[in-house]
């Protein structure tokens, strides 16, 4: 999985967020947690499995304020096309 934001700082912002360069991975029951978003900044998450980049609109244009935490919930992803 990974975050992308509005534009090319944000991108930039969030290449770095993440110092490891680390992948995100789901636990056994699918679910996951990203640090190192940037608040009241939009931004979006892409799952992909090895070359196979999945779609779900429930993880497009998410927006949160400092501090905060945001549940998606259950999400499914499906191909695109």
């Amino acid at each position: 999985m990974s975050i992308a934001g509005q534009s090319a700082i944000a991108d930039e912002l969030y290449e770095n967020a993440s110092p490891t360069g680390e992948p995100v991975h789901t636990d056994k029951d699918g679910r996951f947690q990203i640090e190192g978003v940037v608040p009241n900044l939009k931004f979006w998450v892409r799952v992909q499995d090895k070359r196979t980049l999945f779609v779900s609109p429930n993880l497009d244009d998410k927006m949160i304020r400092a501090a905060e935490t945001l549940d998606l919930g259950a999400v499914h992803v499906k191909r695109p096309g």
